[in-house]
Parts: C-alpha cells; sequence; structure tokens
C-alpha cells in the first residue's frame, strides 16, 4: 500500500532479510540475543532505547532496588496499572504474560485509562495490584495494593524493563508452566498449527 502512493517506509527489525525488509525503503536493523520463542522482550528494548536514549545503567540500578512483600508468591492474580502515556506498554505485557503463564496464573494490564472502564468490579484478596507511577487509590482490594514510584523523566525504556521484571519475579515464585510445555509447542502442535513441515526453535537464535 505503501509503495502505490509512493510513500517512503523505514523498517525497524531484527531481522533484515526478511520479507519486511525486501518491501522497505530503509532498513534500520538491531541485535538480538538468544531467547526462548515466545519471551522475545529484549529485541523491543533496543528500539525504545535508540529512541529515548535513556541510560541503560540507572535503568538497572533502579529495578535492583525494588524490593517485593513477603507474600508475593501467595497471590493468584496479578495487575499492573500503568499512566495513561505507557499504554502500549500495558498492551506488550498482557501479551507476554498469557503466553508465559497461559490459564495457570492471571496477569493483567492496564493503562489508568483502561481500569477505569470496570476492570476492576470485583476485589479480591488474592489478587495484587501493582502500579507503576501513578498511586492506585481505587483498584483491588485496599489491602492488596502495591506501588513503586518511577525516577524523574522516567521513559519507555525503563517502564518497559520495570513490567518485565515483576513478570520475571512471578515466574520465579510460580511452577515453570513455560518451560515444561514450549518444547512440546515448538516440536509438534505449535509448528503444524502454522504449516511448519519442521519444528520451530525453542531457542530462537540471536544476532551473530
Amino acid at each position: 500500500m505503501a509503495k502505490k502512493y509512493k510513500l517512503a517506509t523505514t523498517l525497524l527489525t531484527c531481522s533484515p532479510t526478511s520479507t519486511a525488509a525486501k518491501l522497505a525503503a530503509q532498513v534500520k536493523t538491531y541485535q538480538k540475543i538468544a531467547e526462548p520463542y515466545t519471551y522475545n522482550v529484549s529485541t523491543y528494548l533496543g528500539m525504545l532505547l535508540s529512541a529515548t536514549q535513556e541510560n541503560t545503567a540507572t535503568i538497572l540500578k533502579f529495578l535492583q532496588k525494588i524490593k517485593l512483600p513477603k507474600n508475593f508468591s501467595k497471590y493468584q492474580s496479578y495487575a499492573f496499572l500503568l499512566p495513561d502515556n505507557f499504554a502500549p506498554v500495558a498492551a506488550m505485557a498482557e501479551i507476554k504474560t498469557r503466553e508465559l503463564f497461559g490459564p495457570h496464573i492471571q496477569v493483567r494490564s492496564y493503562s489508568a485509562g483502561q481500569a477505569r472502564h470496570a476492570k476492576f468490579v470485583q476485589r479480591w484478596e488474592k489478587e495484587l495490584v501493582i502500579s507503576l507511577g501513578e498511586k492506585n487509590n481505587y483498584f483491588g482490594n485496599p489491602a492488596h495494593r502495591l506501588n513503586f514510584k518511577l525516577p524523574a523523566h522516567a521513559d519507555f525504556g525503563l517502564m518497559l524493563c520495570l513490567i518485565y521484571s515483576l513478570i520475571g519475579k512471578i515466574q520465579e515464585v510460580k511452577p515453570a508452566y513455560f518451560e515444561k510445555n514450549i518444547k512440546n509447542f515448538c516440536t509438534d502442535y505449535g509448528a503444524k498449527a502454522l504449516g511448519s513441515a519442521k519444528p520451530l526453535n525453542v531457542i530462537v537464535p540471536g544476532s551473530k
């Protein structure tokens, strides 16, 4: 469609030989690390950091100071609340948590605006509502809320790192659902559903 209207296109990708790369007028290639099939988050982070120019050492220092409640592992559901300007990150986290936890653990992610649309009609003491940035005074059981203040001028890179780090913390305290099932998915029904005659890579290779 872009070519039809003679529009210049720029593709940001980790796969310079992809079909999209052959169609784009300009291709900007990013490096990627080897990762499990559905847990490819570092690639997006590189693209975000190239735009925001955030200091990675500052982000890491912030993440290392995170403290979780002692009963963190006891919850059966987790919900993230993000400021409205970070709504795209909430959507990214929603996709990844469904891939990682499937039907076993409920992990929800909303922007503040989305949360106001009846997402928290039911309060539950087994759900931890985690707000990132703006303090949550309304949603979830009042005794089961957790807030993380953001550094001044926090941007998309830090937000993505923070929410994925917390998702990783949930992985640490729950059974390895993903680990138990990913091999079978890649070698059997997942590959077949994509019409692949050969198994998918359990670990997707990084850049050479």
